[in-house]
């Protein structure tokens, strides 16, 4: 088996509202060198 070996992971954690993770990935993928993620993981603390 092969292994990614440039695999991005998002860890949010977040209360009720999930316009932030909204947010959050948006800023990612709009910066002068976009980080899209491979993995996403939510943990909603609410």
């Amino acid at each position: 088996m092969k292994l990614e070996s440039n695999r991005k992971i998002l860890i949010a954690g977040m209360g009720t509202s999930p316009a932030v993770l909204t947010n959050a990935v948006g800023a990612l993928a709009h910066q002068k060198k976009p980080v899209v993620h491979n993995t996403r993981t939510l943990v909603q603390l609410a």
